[in-house]
């Protein structure tokens, strides 16, 4: 059972429609390379017209918003800390952390596997 989500719905009870559309879901987080702030407006965007048609993709949905939030809020602190130097090696480390999560989390979930961000805050549960 996992501790984070008592009632986890199964990648492998999803449909496969599902499951692409969850990991659609989780590689939006790579929009940011595309313009700012889409790595949060499009799975925001997904999540809202996808929640309602499936559980399995309100809940990774759910999973990715709360990501894309803690990168937010760890990218806002560690900006501040560049000024004492410690901040430029973990905004490398961050810029790193959220490109090659969302890839695993795609590959994971396209093997119909639950993945959960580690280290996230879980605001929306």
């Amino acid at each position: 059972m996992n501790t984070l989500n008592p009632n986890p719905i199964s990648p492998s009870s999803a449909t496969q429609d599902e499951r692409n559309w969850a990991v659609i879901l989780h590689l939006s987080v790579l929009a940011n390379a595309v313009a700012p702030f889409a790595g949060f407006a499009v799975p925001v965007i997904i999540w809202a017209i996808k929640k309602d048609q499936s559980a399995y993709l309100n809940q990774v949905g759910k999973e990715v918003i709360n990501f894309v939030i803690t990168c937010a809020i760890l990218g806002a602190i560690f900006s501040v800390l560049i000024y004492v130097v410690i901040g430029i090696p973990l905004v490398a480390l961050l810029y790193l952390w959220c490109i090659i999560l969302p890839i695993i989390a795609a590959i994971k979930t396209s093997q119909s596997e639950n993945y959960l961000y580690p280290l996230t805050m879980r605001l929306l549960k």
